[in-house]
Parts: C-alpha cells; sequence; structure tokens
C-alpha cells in the first residue's frame, strides 16, 4: 500500500480548499450540529446556564460525527452539507422555535483564548485546575451561583477530552496512526511538538466555532 508523502497530502489538501472555495453549494449547512444542539437543549435546558452549555458540550461532543481523510495532516473536520428536505423543514422549525441556540449565546468574534497557557497546562491542566478550584470553594461553602460555574467548566473541559480522544480512535480506524497518537497524548497532556501544539489550537477552535458558538 502506498504512503502518502506530507507533500503529497500537502497537494490534495490544497486542491480540495481550492475546490470548496469555487464550489462549494451556498445552502451547505452544518445540519449535525444543530441536530444535536436542539437534542441537548431538550435534556439540558433548564439547568442553569453554565451546567447546560457544559452538559450539551458533553451530549454534542460524544456523539459529533469526526471525518478523517487519508490526505490530512491535522484532525478536524465536521458535517457540512446541503441539506435533505426533511433537514431543511428542521431547520426551518428550529429557526421559529430557537433562534439563536439558548444554550449557546457565546460571540466568539469577541474572545482570545488563553493560548499560553493552552500551550503549557494542556486541557488535563485545565481539568485540574478546576477541579482543584470547585473543591477549594465547596470546602469554603461557596454559594450555588459560584459552584454551578465551576461545575459547568469542569463539564466543559471534560467534554474537549472527550472530542480530542474520539478523534485519536477516529483516525486510528481510518489508519492515520500518527494523528492518533498526537490526540492520545493531547487528551491527557500538554502538546510536546509544534505538530502537537497546531493539532491542539485547531480543536480548540472546531469546538469553539462549530459546536459552542452562537452564530
Amino acid at each position: 500500500i502506498h504512503a502518502m508523502t506530507n507533500a503529497e497530502k500537502s497537494r490534495l489538501m490544497i486542491e480540495e480548499t481550492l475546490e470548496m472555495l469555487r464550489n462549494k453549494p451556498i445552502n451547505s449547512s452544518l445540519v449535525e450540529r444543530w441536530q444535536l444542539l436542539d437534542q441537548a437543549t431538550a435534556r439540558y435546558g433548564d439547568l442553569p446556564q453554565p451546567l447546560a452549555m457544559g452538559q450539551a458540550l458533553v451530549y454534542i461532543l460524544e456523539r459529533a460525527t469526526l471525518p478523517v481523510a487519508p490526505h490530512d495532516q491535522l484532525l478536524g473536520r465536521f458535517i457540512d452539507k446541503v441539506p435533505s428536505p426533511e433537514e431543511e423543514a428542521f431547520l426551518q422549525d428550529l429557526e421559529q422555535r430557537d433562534p439563536v441556540g439558548r444554550l449557546m449565546r457565546t460571540n466568539i468574534g469577541h474572545i482570545t483564548l488563553d493560548w499560553k497557557h493552552l500551550l503549557e497546562y494542556g486541557i488535563q491542566g485545565y481539568v485540574q485546575r478546576a477541579e482543584q478550584a470547585l473543591a477549594q470553594r465547596r470546602a469554603a461553602g461557596a454559594d450555588r451561583q459560584t459552584l454551578d460555574f465551576l461545575e459547568g467548566m469542569l463539564l466543559t473541559y471534560r467534554a474537549y477530552q472527550t472530542y480530542i480522544r474520539r478523534y485519536g480512535e477516529a483516525a486510528a480506524a481510518a489508519g492515520q496512526s500518527g494523528l492518533a497518537a498526537i490526540c492520545a497524548n493531547l487528551a491527557g497532556q500538554p502538546p510536546r511538538t509544534f505538530h502537537e501544539a497546531l493539532q491542539l489550537f485547531l480543536l480548540v477552535l472546531n469546538v469553539s466555532y462549530v459546536y459552542a458558538g452562537a452564530p
């Protein structure tokens, strides 16, 4: 079996990107994202907002389809397609019921992520810091609002870990063992290489822009 070189992968990715820029249908939509968000809203929409958003991300990132192509050098694809008639009807109905997505009100355009510490701590480092803060606030008798915020934060970080771990499993199943190993490390450790740092940044941004951000 021919193993593609990085140059071959890069060429195929450039060709794919140009094709998408030139010919992607204008009515493509993140149908799966909206379906999962609608399901999560039905389950968790009555919780306090930090818990609702955290639980929703856990739900969505445990179920989102994670495509992998043979020429991928970084993982981070998602389902973006022209809706079927049934899916279009669902989207139209959702627009009437929940036009901005009640659980995901984040305006990503006005957020700068903590890149420096993301490199230093990795996702697991944030999990540990959130666990420690939650334990300390509970011991100190903090109010419910504070605890809800910290619990939502912890759920969110763990959802990121699930997403990264699942993407590694999808890469392994697709024969992308190198990318699978990168994700296996990133789920529990800070990035060790430039390649791992780029992969971590892309997956974190994917969650923020594709799954968590309000339109």
